[in-house]
């Protein structure tokens, strides 16, 4: 993985940019769009514009005649009315897996090096901001690396590198499952309806999840706010 950064005279040859932005706060998409066409004036720019999961596979599954080069996309998201994508980053791995010609830039507040590494390693985007390091011109030079089959990540995210995550700080598909579950406030002992584990295992895994986030002996609520604060939810 590599940072490159590209100035605005090292100009985009296509002029036309469609661009997906997937943001929960509706002034945050307005501000990058509005950033962007005064930024880079020259430039046709098509936004796309989702506030949640739903919205966003919706707005890519109806638009085939001018598909979106790149998609800016906010972490913090509410989950899909399904339940089946969680967050931003599920939403991106749907996108990868239905769209996989789209670009994805990662736009977020998140700051927890290891929340970084884990989105870095399950999703790999083509680019990574952290939001308060966000400027006119590196947004703009985000976009203009990714669709040069760049990376481009901000100097915060770049000191996470490399990717190697101990053992012991791995959480796999089911102990996010179980911490899904617990944080929209299904009971334990209908998880295992949820989450193909014996009651027994879940319970297990929940210790560990506690362990995990250094509260071994806080209660459900405390074990989700702290999933929360270091944006594992």
């Amino acid at each position: 993985m590599s940072y490159l950064k590209i100035s605005q005279s090292q100009a985009l040859y296509e002029k036309k940019l469609n661009i997906l932005i997937v943001d929960d706060h509706p002034m945050t998409i307005w501000g990058y769009e509005l950033t962007l066409k005064m930024y880079a004036e020259d430039y046709e720019w098509n936004f796309g514009k989702a506030n949640n999961c739903d919205q966003a596979i919706k707005i890519l599954e109806n638009n085939t005649h001018t598909p979106y080069q790149v998609v800016l996309l906010d972490i913090n998201l509410p989950a899909s009315d399904s339940g089946n994508i969680k967050n931003g980053e599920d939403l991106g791995l749907e996108i990868r897996k239905l769209y996989p010609d789209i670009k994805i830039i990662v736009l977020t507040m998140l700051g927890d090096a290891l929340r970084i590494k884990y989105i870095l390693k399950n999703l790999n985007p083509n680019g990574f901001i952290i939001k308060s390091q966000i400027t006119p011109e590196l947004l703009f030079d985000s976009i203009a690396n990714v669709l040069k089959n760049g990376n481009f990540y901000c100097k915060e995210v770049q000191k996470v590198l490399p990717l190697n995550i101990p053992n012991h700080e791995e959480l796999n598909t089911f102990d996010k499952e179980i911490l899904y579950y617990i944080s929209i406030g299904e009971k334990m002992k209908n998880l295992p309806k949820h989450i193909p584990l014996s009651m027994a295992s879940i319970e297990r895994r929940k210790k560990n999840l506690k362990i995990f986030f250094g509260i071994s002996e806080g209660t459900n609520r405390d074990l989700i706010h702290r999933a929360r604060e270091k944006g594992f939810l």
